[in-house]
This record gives structure tokens, C-alpha cells and sequence, in this order.
């Protein structure tokens, strides 16, 4: 008796995610090509312009019910100097799984963890990314904070560590979209062997995009 009791609370343990995961909406999968020189945006540092980097960026995003999504974005990053074409190209690969909520109508929170692996140099990121976005008539208000550890494996001295606040202010009618946004950095050194000078950097933008399917 005590064992057919437990029969359909075992079938509710096991059946019951893989139901709750099969009424979810399917997932939205996106593959993404970019071809870039200039500054690594991860990790602050300046490439010079000869410098080639191309990503490619698989995608998975899954709404998860009342106001929720998560997202799983796999990055891998090749870096090349065209140069010294008898190097190799230093690759890297990251990832960044989200989690978004919509707390109210007007007011969404984002979390993201960062894990990034290069081969050379040889180096581990850990790190990741809160947001929040007030959305008021046309105009949304939004900041992030994003700490960062870089370790490198075999130049301890390299080792830092990096904190980005942003905040930024987005007009959008219609087709267009007007968007301002003010980004700090601030580097550390992390450990006792690391050498890495305190440096903070700011950065300003503004940038205007057109919607040119829903402006026909």
C-alpha cells in the first residue's frame, strides 16, 4: 500500500519539470557575424588598427512565462595581425547566460554571469552583469554594473580587476530610436603579484538607428 501511495508523487517528481518545460514557448535560436577592429570592449584594452577581430555568436532565447526570458549566447572570438600572418590567431570563447524579468509594466531586471577561456594568453574571466531599464511613455532609463576578474594562468602579473557602471537614456518613436549613454571603467591590480596600474576611462555616445521594415 505504502508503495502504490508513492507511485504518482515519483510520476509528479519526474514528468512534472519535463511538462512545465514542454507548454514553454519554443526558443528563438539567432547566429550572429561580426568583423571589428579597435578596442576590446571586455576587457579595456586597445588593439592596434591593424588588428582583425571576428566573432561569431550562437544564441538561444527562451521566454519562460509571465515577464521572463533567459538567453544563452556562446561567443567565440578570433584575433588575428594580418601583419604576422605565420602567427596564430588567438582565440577565445565566452559564456554569458541572462536571466530577464519584467518586475512591473514599466520597470524590467537583467542578471548575467560571464565566463570567458582564452588559449593565448592563456587567461580565465569571471564576472557578471546587473541591469535594470524604467520605461516611461516613449523614454526608457537604464544602468548596469559589471565586475570582472581576469586571472592569467602563467603571468600573474596581468591579473586585474574591472568595474563598469552605465547608464544610459533612449528616445524611441515610431521607426527611430535616439539613445545616449555614459559608460566608467575603473582597473585594479588583484593579487600581490599583479602589477596592473589603477587606470579609470569614460566613454560617451550617442547613436541613432532606423527601423527601416517599420518605417515602410
Amino acid at each position: 500500500m505504502r508503495l502504490r501511495a508513492c507511485v504518482p508523487a515519483l510520476a509528479m517528481l519526474i514528468f512534472g519539470p519535463i511538462a512545465s518545460v514542454a507548454a514553454l514557448d519554443p526558443p528563438a535560436i539567432t547566429v550572429t557575424y561580426e568583423s571589428a577592429q579597435g578596442i576590446e570592449e571586455d576587457d579595456e584594452e586597445e588593439l592596434e588598427p591593424t588588428y582583425l577581430r571576428r566573432t561569431v555568436v550562437a544564441s538561444v532565447r527562451q521566454p519562460l512565462g509571465d515577464g521572463a526570458r533567459a538567453t544563452l549566447p556562446v561567443r567565440l572570438t578570433i584575433r588575428s595581425d594580418p601583419r604576422k600572418p605565420a602567427e596564430a590567431d588567438v582565440r577565445s570563447v565566452s559564456f554569458q547566460p541572462r536571466l530577464d524579468i519584467d518586475l512591473t509594466d514599466r520597470l524590467d531586471l537583467g542578471t548575467e554571469l560571464i565566463l570567458r577561456h582564452s588559449e593565448a594568453p592563456r587567461f580565465v574571466t569571471a564576472g557578471g552583469r546587473l541591469q535594470s531599464r524604467l520605461r516611461v511613455g516613449d523614454l526608457s532609463l537604464d544602468g548596469w554594473l559589471k565586475p570582472l576578474f581576469d586571472l592569467y594562468t602563467d603571468q600573474p602579473e596581468r591579473n586585474r580587476q574591472l568595474y563598469t557602471a552605465s547608464v544610459g537614456v533612449t528616445y524611441t518613436r515610431d521607426a527611430v530610436r535616439v539613445s545616449t549613454r555614459y559608460r566608467g571603467t575603473a582597473r585594479f591590480a588583484f593579487g600581490e603579484e599583479s602589477e596592473v596600474d589603477l587606470r579609470f576611462s569614460h566613454l560617451v555616445s550617442v547613436s541613432l538607428r532606423i527601423d527601416l521594415a517599420a518605417a515602410r
